[in-house]
């Protein structure tokens, strides 16, 4: 089972689609009309992992994934960008708040400032990069009607990638 969380993107349906052409069983559901605890009850347990983009998830909803008794989520999200101007008495005021924070978001600042957490998310921005240049190149609305001219523009898509791919790593080569 594929779970897919539409962040209101006509992707994800495509993507949906498509999956399910391959045989995969997939379940779309709307990014703010569904909880962990509706996953849980849903499928009988809840992610271990949840990685977001940039700015999705606040140090609050981080706390409410991490601190839940039964089955925490671990959450891989971007640091917030500190600002470089900072006075003293501000910088003592936000050392101050985040010895207060809850445990969970303390490892999620520790783990996000890792190497392996920031792994984590790089491999996240592989895939946003490709979905946002397919987009770019009319691939977020299908120009044409019926599941065969669908598959075969995702699949000229995919090839376009891949050729584009093969250049740029033989561009590197030489």
């Amino acid at each position: 089972m594929i779970l897919l969380l539409d962040n209101y993107d006509s992707f994800t349906y495509n993507l949906a689609q498509y999956l399910g052409e391959l045989g995969c069983e997939v379940e779309v559901h709307r990014n703010d009309k569904i909880t962990v605890d509706d996953i849980v009850r849903r499928y009988g347990s809840a992610p271990k992992d949840l990685l977001v983009d940039t700015h999705y998830a606040t140090v609050a909803d981080i706390a409410a994934l991490g601190s839940r008794e039964k089955d925490p989520v671990r959450v891989f999200a971007p640091l917030p960008q500190e600002k470089e101007t900072i006075t003293p008495r501000a910088m003592a005021n936000r050392r101050c708040q985040r010895e207060r924070e809850p445990q969970c978001v303390k490892e999620w600042r520790s783990r996000m400032e890792t190497g392996a957490g920031q792994d984590t998310y790089r491999r996240r921005k592989l895939m946003e990069r490709i979905n946002g240049h397919t987009k770019n190149c009319g691939f977020g609305i299908l120009p044409v009607r019926g599941l065969i001219k669908a598959k075969a523009v995702a699949l000229l898509h995919a090839l376009a990638n891949n050729l584009m791919a093969a250049h740029r790593l033989r561009l590197r080569a030489t």
